[in-house]
């Protein structure tokens, strides 16, 4: 096997390693993970500010008048020169009949009203203020429309807080529904193929 061949073979193999079943090891993202993926990094500290401001305003219960509870969201999106938004969205449930509005796909709304197009949207983070939840991840009928803007970016991260203290420290993310192994892993799980295949060749 001459060297082009070998790493193209290691190429097709790094993606097998990006996905795996819930089960298998440590899902947890660190700042050096999230160091690597500026949207998703940009997520993290758009929706701790977002935290921070809800901790200080004056909320009106209203809007959360059947659940009281409270989700907040940041949808991150991307002009074409690369600059990052953060559009926030909370939870409304102003009328059960007509269904409450997600806190996601309040976020999505607000990004389509400023004019970004679908397939700008890079990742969406979503808490559980209270801490009860957690990690928190959209819902069948957010699941439903992210399915949809994926036919326009196949690739929107989904950021989730494992610790109920919101520290902000540790993520879990999620493409297409399925877990991400943090890129740290990643790049260890591909050197260990690369030896691998190094030695049988």
């Amino acid at each position: 096997m001459n060297t082009g061949d070998l790493l193209r073979q290691i190429r097709r193999n790094i993606s097998s390693f990006s996905v795996l079943p819930d089960s298998e090891g440590d899902l947890s993202w660190d700042g050096d993970d999230m160091a690597t993926e500026p949207e998703i990094s940009f997520a993290v500290q758009e929706l701790q500010a977002y935290f921070s401001d809800w901790q200080d305003a004056q909320t009106d219960n209203f809007w959360q008048r059947k659940s009281r509870k409270v989700v907040i969201s940041v949808v991150v999106c991307a002009q074409e020169d690369g600059t990052l938004h953060a559009l926030r969205g909370m939870n409304t449930e102003v009328s059960l009949p007509s269904g409450s509005l997600c806190a996601e796909r309040a976020g999505i709304a607000r990004a389509a009203s400023e004019f970004f197009h679908a397939k700008s949207i890079k990742a969406i983070a979503v808490l559980d203020p209270s801490g009860e939840i957690a990690p928190l991840w959209p819902c069948e009928v957010c699941q439903s429309w992210l399915a949809k803007i994926r036919e326009q970016n196949p690739r929107i991260s989904v950021v989730a807080f494992p610790c109920k203290d919101h520290e902000f420290k540790t993520i879990l993310v999620q493409r297409n529904g399925k877990d991400v192994r943090p890129p740290t892993c990643v790049s260890q799980k591909s050197s260990q193929f690369s030896k691998h295949v190094l030695e049988h060749t």
